[in-house]
Formats: structure tokens, C-alpha cells, sequence
């Protein structure tokens, strides 16, 4: 067992799962990729949060371009709110079944899911592309918050833009339905605070 970290320092651990890698089993890597082809983003990260009705997520943004998440099990109510500079305010209910997709197709939009006791366990498999600059814990340090955050867009965009002109190189394939990918999927994107 591991000693808690310092209470000063606990915030700084919130990207550890960035650098601690795991096997990735073979369903998650097949819908990391299709979830890759879909948006033409090279993801490169699912992050898997698992819940219980006690459990909630604290209003956050995610500050930079496209992110997915898929949700399994019960249903809950994933809430998103206004753009960071008008305050991440005014939130408004997305429910979420079982194989439900809810992306972000830019950052700065907040969002959380409230706790609900009466509800079951659920699982949410979330979708980015990371950069190293996200990794390190410099990337909460306010004399460099500017720098990483740079970075991290201008890496960010060149493995989206290389990946695209690969794809753009490749044969062009049959489309395919999308709501096979996990049965009866489905999907609600969510772009400047609009679902559609």
C-alpha cells in the first residue's frame, strides 16, 4: 500500500494515470480506434472512471479540443454548462444509458455529474489524445501554465493534422454504422454549449 500523498501536493496527482500505461484489452483498442476514425483525432488515451451512485464528478474543463466519452451500465445524468470564460455557469442535463456518446468537439465547455444514490454502478471509458506536456505536474504550475498549455496545443494539432493527411493518403473505405460499434448506441455530440 502506498503512503497518501501530502495534502499540498495531492492536487498535482491528478494526471498520474497519464504516465502509469496499462494492457490495453482488445475492445477498448477497436473502439479507441473507431472512435479515432470518427472524429479524424489520433486518440492515444481511454481513461476508464468507474462509479457508484455515491460518486460524483466536481465541475471541470477539459481545455483543449476533442473529447469523447462513452458511458455503460446505469444511467446518470452528465450535466454541461457555459464556456469557461462566461463563468462554466447555467448547466443543463444530458441523461446518459447504458452505450450512450457524448463528445466535446472543443474545450472550455464545464460539465459534472452529480452524485445520485439511487442509482447503479456505471462506467465511463473517456477519449483524448494527450500530449507529454499534460503528464508532468508542471502542468498545473501557474509560472509555467502558459508554456505547457502552448505546447500542448501546438503538439496537439500537429499529430491531428499528420494523422488526417495520412487518412486522407489511405484508399477510401465503405462508411460504416457508426451505432454498431457497441450495439444500439446512442449519440449526442456537444459543440458551444449546443447538443445536436
Amino acid at each position: 500500500m502506498f503512503p497518501a500523498p501530502r495534502k499540498s501536493n495531492a492536487w498535482k496527482d491528478r494526471y498520474a494515470w497519464a504516465t502509469n500505461i496499462q494492457p490495453e484489452p482488445g475492445l477498448v483498442r477497436s473502439l479507441r480506434q473507431r472512435m479515432s476514425e470518427r472524429y479524424c483525432v489520433p486518440f492515444n488515451s481511454v481513461q476508464c472512471n468507474c462509479h457508484d451512485g455515491t460518486s460524483g464528478v466536481k465541475p471541470h474543463c477539459d481545455l483543449y479540443r476533442v473529447v469523447a466519452m462513452l458511458r455503460v451500465g446505469a444511467e446518470r445524468c452528465f450535466e454541461v454548462g457555459e464556456q469557461r470564460r462566461n463563468g462554466g455557469n447555467n448547466f443543463k442535463p444530458y441523461p446518459m444509458s447504458h452505450g450512450s456518446l457524448i463528445t466535446f468537439l472543443s474545450g472550455g465547455l464545464a460539465h459534472r455529474m452529480l452524485a445520485d444514490p439511487a442509482v447503479g454502478p456505471c462506467i465511463s471509458l473517456v477519449f483524448r489524445l494527450v500530449t507529454p506536456p499534460q503528464t508532468v505536474a508542471s502542468w498545473h504550475d501557474k509560472p509555467t501554465y502558459s508554456k505547457t498549455r502552448a505546447e500542448h496545443r501546438k503538439l496537439y494539432d500537429a499529430e491531428v493534422s499528420e494523422y488526417r493527411a495520412a487518412r486522407a493518403s489511405e484508399p477510401t473505405e465503405a462508411p460504416y454504422d457508426h451505432a454498431t460499434l457497441i450495439g444500439d448506441m446512442e449519440a449526442a455530440q456537444v459543440a458551444a454549449g449546443r447538443q445536436y
